[in-house]
């Protein structure tokens, strides 16, 4: 009982908390997902079992071997899904906390993407404006209006490059390098408690997966462009 519920506890809980679109539309996944393990369990009852195993020997290697792979796919599908919503509540939460955190002190007025534009600066960089825009992966015209808002704002100083003058480097200013501080400390607690209790294997893995995601999304961008 335990071997064939489990798998559909895993499979209810993926559905429930799942928020992709098709499966919301249609609650019935969650009644048509208990046919197969009740299915199962309705085999396995002993009475019947004897008969169909007395009836067709050959049948009982199919019983366990079709209740082995349901079982199996079963639990890969709902660590899928659960492992998606994971991911997805995970950077909507970062999105949030960021957004939250721009009413703190040195970052009142900014938004998330002067705040990313900032990161890419650095602390003590003198970048050109291309780099940033190849470390943020987007236009030189966003870049340009980015970098406006925060020159106007105190946040970075602009000069012309001293061997090439059309090229236009960017520093921060002390009320820059503040902001990173402030947002740098956010990331870094935000690693801290990813990495809590973590053994070295452990840690390994989650940087194996997370480079996966990233690389993920990496070549996704580049199918965009």
């Amino acid at each position: 009982i335990g071997r064939f519920l489990y798998p559909l506890f895993l499979m209810e809980m993926a559905l429930q908390y799942s928020m992709i679109p098709a499966l919301r539309k249609w609650p019935a996944v969650k009644r048509l997902a208990a046919v197969l393990p009740m299915a199962s369990l309705v085999l396995y009852l002993p009475p019947l079992y004897r008969r169909l195993v007395t009836a067709w020997p050959g049948i009982q290697p199919v019983i366990v071997q079709a209740a082995y792979i349901w079982v199996l796919a079963y639990v890969a599908i709902a660590l899928i899904l659960l492992l998606n919503e994971l991911l997805s509540t995970t950077f909507n939460s970062v999105t949030r906390i960021e957004e939250k955190s721009l009413n703190m002190r040195f970052l009142e007025g900014l938004t998330i993407a002067e705040i990313h534009t900032i990161d890419a600066i650095g602390l003590h960089q003198t970048v050109p404006m291309k780099a940033i825009g190849s470390k943020l992966g987007v236009t030189m015209a966003t870049v340009n209006a980015a970098v406006n808002r925060l020159e106007r704002k105190g946040y970075v100083t602009r000069t012309r490059g001293e061997q090439d003058r059309r090229q236009m480097l960017v520093t921060l200013t002390n009320s820059g390098r503040k902001a990173l501080r402030v947002h740098s400390a956010f990331h870094r607690k935000m690693v801290d408690r990813a990495l809590e209790g973590l053994s070295r294997d452990e840690e390994a893995a989650l940087v194996k997966a997370l480079a996966n995601v990233k690389a993920f999304f990496d070549e996704e961008y580049e199918t965009l462009q």
